[in-house]
């Protein structure tokens, strides 16, 4: 039987501040950003009810970044492509790439994708063995490469 994490509220309260702060160069006002995150946020309630919350909120953060830069591209694939959609590609490739150098301890932080991803990656790491670390970063740097092929696929 399904069953909700006892402390969802705190931790969605807590993700939907850390989006706010991290994720706010999006364009996106800060109600548009709440409303298209909520969702996200709420999904691993269901997928580890019983997580400490500390983990339960990482996981949050973790699953609302990556949501982020999937809405992102979408964007530009449904044709909204204009001068603003080629500096925001631009951002996105230099953010996969910097991604990538983050899980390596090198992370550019002058780029705002950079920074909110080293933020909680920080937190997934710190409750990881360096064996779960490896295995998380080697997929994510799949599913980024897959971001850059998806940019440049017309």
């Amino acid at each position: 039987m399904a069953t909700r994490h006892p402390q969802a509220a705190e931790v969605s309260a807590r993700v939907l501040e850390w989006a706010g702060r991290h994720l706010s160069f999006l364009p996106l006002s800060e109600e548009e950003l709440r409303y298209s995150l909520r969702p996200v946020v709420l999904f691993p309630e269901w997928a580890y009810p019983s997580a400490p919350v500390e983990r339960f909120a990482d996981l949050s953060a973790f699953t609302t970044y990556f949501f982020a830069i999937d809405d992102t591209l979408d964007n530009f694939r449904g044709g909204d492509d204009g001068d603003e959609g080629g500096g925001h590609r631009e951002l996105i490739r230099s953010a996969v790439d910097a991604c990538v150098r983050a899980h390596h301890g090198e992370p550019d932080l002058t780029s705002p994708w950079v920074a909110a991803y080293a933020d909680v990656l920080d937190g997934v790491r710190r409750r990881m063995t360096p064996e779960q670390y490896t295995r998380l970063t080697s997929v994510c740097e799949e599913w980024f490469e897959a971001c850059v092929r998806a940019l440049d696929t017309p």
